[in-house]
């Protein structure tokens, strides 16, 4: 069992994957759409948050598009996660972009009182390849490039029911192999029916 440690210290973001695979029923999913059974997680998550974040994580659901929903919490955004339409495409760099986005317009808030900002890390729950796979790797190396240390912004794909082996060895490329085009490694590969989450005072998310 993998463990994702979450820090008290960062600020959290949780992408769910809503394209139309995600609809499909997944014998390693115990025989659940893969989006039901990352629902269970995806939402003791978000309760896990409001115990340390008073204004709640915020959430981004995406396929061909992108919802946001900033500083909420399990009550307020239930009903937009369990009445969902399914869409046709998976933008993964669209979501990527938006929660650097909200990171920094973060950054720059805190920094005009003469603040640091404490690191964020977006968790992207995905079954699926992303529709523009180079647009994703310059998305990532681009944030790589431009943030002021390692553990500035953290991207942890937490991959959901049965997964291809090209997809696989994809998400493994984006984790192990963009060292010479990126400053920083700030992605991170887990099997979601193999994570627990667990409260730590260290560490974004650990083995």
């Amino acid at each position: 069992m993998s463990v994702i440690e979450v820090d008290y210290n960062k600020q959290y973001i949780l992408a769910g994957d809503i394209s139309g695979s995600m609809d499909q029923v997944d014998p390693r999913c115990a025989n659940q759409t893969r989006y039901n059974y990352m629902l269970e997680k995806f939402q003791n998550f978000i309760k896990l948050a409001e115990d340390f974040d008073p204004d709640g994580p915020t959430v981004l659901l995406f396929g061909e598009n992108v919802k946001t929903f900033k500083n909420t919490n399990l009550e307020a955004v239930k009903s937009n996660l369990t009445n969902i339409t399914f869409e046709g495409f998976t933008n993964t760099h669209l979501v990527i972009e938006e929660a650097f986005n909200i990171h920094k317009a973060e950054k720059s808030e805190l920094s005009k009182s003469g603040k640091a900002h404490p690191g964020t890390v977006i968790l992207v729950f995905t079954d699926g390849a992303p529709t523009n796979r180079a647009a994703l790797e310059r998305t990532i190396v681009s944030i790589a490039n431009s943030i002021d240390r390692d553990d500035e912004f953290s991207i942890g794909f937490l991959t959901v029911g049965t997964i291809p082996q090209d997809l696989k060895d994809y998400l493994v490329h984006l984790d192990d192999e963009l060292k010479g085009k990126a400053k920083y490694d700030i992605v991170d590969v887990k099997e979601l029916e193999s994570v627990s989450f667990m409260k730590a005072v260290e560490g974004a998310i650990n083995d």
